[in-house]
């Protein structure tokens, strides 16, 4: 892990080793969705990722929403989600 650490910091990107298990605490409090924290060639591969052994990949990622405080798994309206991503690009906008 270390290699690949040095191999982005001399390409001038800053970077941290962390293991799987550190990773997953950033998602502490969040509902993981699946496949969960894994090598970021398992996230939903394509037929290239799939070739590849976990040991040439050396990042995890994941993906993880907030839990709906009552236990509701129903989602944000479309029309809410839209409003926000506009609110988002136009960072200018007053109102």
């Amino acid at each position: 892990m270390s290699e690949a650490v040095g191999q982005y910091i001399r390409r001038g990107i800053m970077s941290k080793a962390r293991t799987r298990a550190q990773i997953e605490d950033f998602f502490t409090g969040f509902e993981l969705i699946k496949p969960g924290v894994v090598p970021v060639h398992r996230w939903r591969p394509d037929d290239q990722a799939l070739l590849m052994e976990d040991s040439m990949v050396s990042m995890y990622g994941g993906l993880a929403v907030e839990p709906c405080p009552l236990g509701d798994t129903t989602t944000v309206p479309r029309s809410r989600r839209r409003r926000r991503a506009d609110h988002r690009r136009s960072p200018g906008r007053v109102g």
